[in-house]
């Protein structure tokens, strides 16, 4: 199967799990490494509208940036970027771990975002997995994932007044966070297990 290519101006859900399911995340220094990366790499070539953390995978949804916004080296080839993020993570891993090889199952996966619609489902979806995993009873307080950001009303590198704006400010925005939406209905075209 042929990977889609990374293009300028469109919006993606980006995500990826660890080898055999395996564990990519070992303890909270691990977590937050890999947001350090995330807030040092993506705002070069990418808007940031959510992210979520998980013990064995992680979920982006950003929008890569125009073409004369991105650049010049990676204008080309945005994904790149997040290429060296990704390689840049698993090299401390190894490292700190004593491990070799790869962490990650598989390059990337990427689905592109064409609908409005489905840019909010997505949003919504990836920052609702610690509860489709079970991992927390309350996911507004997950700390793995961009929903403080949104709780704190702004951030310097997650595209926060976009994405009030996309759910018709901030109120929509947490209303529909909180909807006792079941999970299944938000992940029909977003799920990759």
């Amino acid at each position: 199967m042929k990977i889609e290519k990374i293009e300028p101006g469109s919006t993606y859900h980006i995500y990826n799990r660890g080898n055999n399911s395996q564990d990519v995340f070992f303890e909270e220094r691990n977590y937050r490494s890999f947001i350090r990366k995330m807030s040092k790499y993506l705002p070069k070539i990418a808007d940031i509208y959510a992210y979520c953390l998980m013990k064995n995978h992680y979920h982006l949804v950003l929008r890569i940036k125009d073409k004369e916004e991105i650049p010049e080296k990676y204008q080309l080839n945005p994904s790149q970027v997040i290429s060296n993020m990704l390689n840049s993570y698993v090299k401390v891993i190894n490292m700190t771990k004593e491990r070799t090889g790869s962490l990650f199952e598989k390059t990337f996966e990427r689905k592109r975002i064409t609908t409005e619609t489905y840019l909010k489902q997505a949003i919504l979806y990836v920052h609702r997995n610690p509860l489709k995993h079970k991992v927390t009873h309350n996911f507004l307080d997950y700390p793995y994932s961009s929903v403080g950001h949104y709780k704190k009303g702004s951030s310097y590198w997650i595209n926060t007044g976009f994405v009030f704006n996309l759910f018709g400010g901030e109120e929509n925005f947490w209303y529909m966070h909180n909807l006792d939406q079941p999970e299944n209905e938000l992940s029909k075209d977003l799920d990759f297990e």
